[in-house]
């Protein structure tokens, strides 16, 4: 049998991707996807040469006999068993056996209708050898077929798509942003992914795979190490300029895209986007120190932050629109110590929304609100005061939406 050239994934490719319909071209569209599968097939059944090769029974085969009236039978028999002993091609040992061992079979049979008094014990064992050597190829391709289809899903999900980079980033938002615990928690699960991922791929690659089940995913698994660059220049802007604990995350996404690489280099070791995007990420690492001094450089971008944050100069006022703001934010109750608000400034004009017929829908205006916490301290907080259009010219009365934490801050700084 020829030996296939194409990997499984190039096929599969090939008989899964729609092809271009012409008229009259249907039946060849078919054939095309009908050998494609086959060849699929084929793959997956070992049809290629089998690594484990089965060894032939060390059966003596006797000199022909002469003296039996069923001698044709009986050399025949044997001649079977010679051709399945000397045969050395694994890729269709199979099939040459199949029919070898119907040959010997009928043979057998045919000798002891033919001559009932002639000792085939012989030539009974020699067929259960034989028999015992046929079924041991069936369940070494049915064992490459399974260890093939598990290297193709291995392939899928620790190098093609790998899971690492959705399963294990950290993805903290709401309120939680800067609750410690919170972030440290979704860390530690992050962490549990990583080295999970990290037993599969050594389990993986334990298992001796063979290469050309995986060896045409090379190019996505370099295009997803390319993406370090990506990360890298993310992480460098967070580094700067981000306050939140939970801004670690850009921190994680380098150690997430770093197991993946060195993974990935155990299968690909001489890709260059491999190792080039390897060492980038690991000065970059180098450069943070590690993931809690990037914490603390959160924590210090965020104390820079509140040291310069002042309230926005009002644009305009309006006592009824100031009062609103203040009654809603204190009974929104967005602190969990009480608090009042001592002063609304309007930082912006009307913002109108309109429909795609000019409608207009409603208009806002900007806020920030100064903070006096029930323990002396202060605080700033904004949001948005919203006025429905009712029609004719009339809008509803306005009502304060998104508005956000308390941000402490010195009082000096509301003054």
């Amino acid at each position: 049998m020829k030996k296939l050239s194409l990997t499984v994934a190039l096929l599969i490719s090939i008989a899964t991707i729609a092809q271009p319909t012409f008229p009259g071209k249907k039946s060849i569209e078919n054939k095309i996807a009908k050998r494609a599968n086959k060849a699929v097939d084929e793959i997956l059944n070992g049809n290629e040469p089998v690594k484990a090769k089965t060894a032939s029974p060390d059966v003596t085969v006797p000199e022909e006999e002469t003296k039996s009236a069923a001698k044709s039978y009986i050399n025949g028999f044997w001649k079977q068993i010679e051709k399945m002993k000397n045969h050395e091609d694994e890729s269709n040992k199979q099939v040459v056996y199949y029919n070898a061992l119907n040959s010997a079979r009928t043979a057998i049979n045919n000798t002891k209708t033919k001559d009932p008094a002639y000792n085939t014990e012989k030539m009974e064992q020699a067929l259960r050898d034989y028999e015992d050597a046929y079924n041991s190829i069936g369940k070494a391709k049915g064992n490459l077929r399974e260890n093939r289809i598990a290297t193709m899903n291995n392939s899928e999900t620790l190098l093609k798509r790998p899971y690492i980079f959705e399963k294990a980033a950290v993805n903290i938002g709401g309120t939680e942003t800067d609750n410690k615990d919170a972030v440290q928690k979704a860390l530690e699960a992050s962490d549990a992914v990583i080295k999970e991922y990290n037993k599969q791929v050594q389990d993986f690659w334990a298992g001796n795979p063979e290469k050309i089940m995986y060896q045409n995913d090379q190019s996505q698994v370099a295009r997803k190490a390319k993406a370090a660059e990506g990360y890298i220049k993310k992480a460098e802007d967070v580094y700067k300029n981000y306050r939140t604990l939970a801004s670690v995350a850009a921190y994680q996404d380098l150690i997430i895209c770093k197991n993946f690489i060195d993974g990935a280099k155990k299968f690909f070791p001489n890709e260059p986007a491999l190792n080039e995007n390897a060492e980038k990420l690991n000065k970059a690492l180098q450069q943070y120190e590690s993931r809690e001094s990037f914490m603390n450089k959160m924590a210090a971008n965020k104390k820079e932050y509140i040291k310069n944050l002042r309230m926005g100069k009002a644009v305009m006022s309006n006592a009824t629109l100031e009062k609103t703001a203040k009654q809603a934010y204190e009974n929104a109750a967005m602190s969990s110590q009480k608090y009042t608000v001592s002063k609304v400034n309007i930082v912006s004009e009307w913002r109108l929304e309109k429909n795609e017929l000019g409608i207009p829908l409603h208009k806002e205006v900007y806020v920030n609100m100064a903070i006096k916490l029930a323990d002396g301290q202060c605080g700033i907080a904004v949001g948005w005061l919203r006025q429905e259009y009712e029609g004719g010219g009339t809008y509803s009365a306005a009502r304060l939406i998104l508005p956000s934490p308390v941000q402490e801050l010195p009082c000096e700084n509301l003054q």
